[in-house]
């Protein structure tokens, strides 16, 4: 038993979590005259829970009933899930305003 009450969320799942299962699409492509293939990632990402992919692994459109729908990587989870984001921004742009207002 977890000791978690009824509604407690779960700590958020990342990809690179064990239990997660995500695949990288290849593709195939010849190289030169003789036959030789060479195997390439396409930059594309995979769910194998629901077959759903993205270019980005935090903008796969999971099936909703897909047990992996609300895993992210570290990154989004720390920064955009918390609500955050907008002051993470607000420092980005006051960091760059400042750097540029004495030159």
């Amino acid at each position: 038993m977890s000791g978690r009450g009824r509604g407690t969320p779960e700590p958020a799942r990342s990809f690179v979590d064990g239990d997660t299962h995500f695949r990288l699409e290849r593709e195939e492509q010849p190289v030169g005259d003789g036959g030789l293939t060479a195997v390439r990632p396409t930059g594309v990402v995979i769910c194998e829970e629901c077959g759903q992919s993205a270019t980005n692994i935090d903008e796969i459109p999971h099936a909703k009933d897909c047990d992996q729908r609300f895993v992210h990587s570290r990154f989004y989870a720390a920064h955009m899930l918390d609500g955050r984001c907008g002051s993470l921004l607000s420092d980005e742009v006051g960091a760059v305003a400042g750097s540029s207002a004495g030159d």
